[in-house]
């Protein structure tokens, strides 16, 4: 039995297909039983907006150029994170008004999947993409020397998992429910409206600033632009001011920020840090973070 830096055990074995379904890219891998990446990811690109049957091909066409690395008898599952709204119990997609797989809404992915190709007793399961990318960080990554954490993802919403001794917790004192910290009231709308790109868009708009491209933004910011910089200033109070309530309730050591958003963190780090009385921390992992996180929901059932 082997135990890893967050403290938890494992004798399992096998290797496990782990999918990241992103709206633009599908990141996957195959990741071995000592919890590391066997080799590069691939990175294969997707439209969102296709049909179900497009969509749940190139799902397969990925699984399979992995399959085709591995001998059957080594496969021990196949795990996706996925976005949500979704069933992950039953593999339901329940994704509607957002510019990414509403094709697939009320479609049982697992099933489609399980008939596209021909599983037999092989686990397929499916779990959050932000709970991933952050339960991988937490135990393999930057996370992995603090015992409660909590995480976000800072993308096209505002993610979240709060995280003990390796595991997720989704019902404590001091965690709003499910552990979904989006749909928290902050100033008088709920906090994805405000912590995600959508917000920060909203924000420099006030600010008088052209939509762009978020790394073109924030160029612009590293290059001195005092309003930009000032906006990702005003973000990282607002974020501080909302998230010091969780860390003093779920008594966390450190939060772990992630997510594209978090490419910026320069720019809204030090705010953010004089707000919490705890190290902010962010990931060292990039892509292989949801991949492990995700692969542990076959080696690791129930944590």
């Amino acid at each position: 039995m082997q135990e890893n830096p967050s403290g938890f055990c494992t004798n399992s074995s096998g290797m496990v297909i782990s999918l990241d379904i992103g709206g633009s890219s599908i990141k996957s891998g195959i990741v071995g039983a000592a919890h590391v990446l066997l080799g590069k990811p691939l990175i294969t690109a997707i439209d969102s907006s296709r049909d179900a049957d497009t969509l749940l091909n190139c799902f397969a066409a990925v699984i399979r150029m992995h399959l085709a690395r591995m001998k059957p008898e080594e496969l021990r599952g196949i795990c996706l994170a996925f976005p949500g709204p979704f069933d992950y119990e039953r593999g339901i997609c329940y994704i509607k008004d957002q510019a990414k797989y509403a094709q697939l809404y009320g479609i049982a992915i697992g099933d489609r999947l399980n008939a596209l190709l021909a599983l037999r007793n092989t686990a397929l399961k499916f779990t959050g993409d932000a709970k991933a990318a952050i339960l991988g960080e937490a135990r393999y990554g930057a996370g992995n020397e603090f015992n409660r954490i909590i995480g976000i993802t800072l993308g096209t919403g505002l993610g979240s998992a709060f995280i003990e001794n390796g595991k997720v917790i989704t019902t404590a004192e001091g965690i709003p429910e499910n552990g979904w910290l989006y749909a928290v009231p902050f100033k008088g709308r709920i906090a994805d409206e405000t912590f995600s790109s959508r917000g920060i868009s909203a924000a420099l708009s006030e600010a008088g600033i052209a939509d762009e491209e978020l790394s073109c933004v924030t160029a612009r910011a590293r290059d001195g632009n005092t309003a930009i910089h000032n906006v990702f200033t005003a973000f990282g109070h607002e974020l501080g001011t909302f998230l010091r309530p969780f860390v003093k309730s779920f008594r966390a050591d450190a939060v772990l920020v992630m997510g594209g958003i978090a490419r910026a963190i320069d720019l809204f780090g030090e705010p953010l840090a004089s707000i919490l009385p705890v190290p902010v921390i962010r990931s060292h992992l990039s892509v292989a973070a949801p991949l492990l996180g995700a692969a542990d929901s076959i080696f690791q059932p129930g944590n």
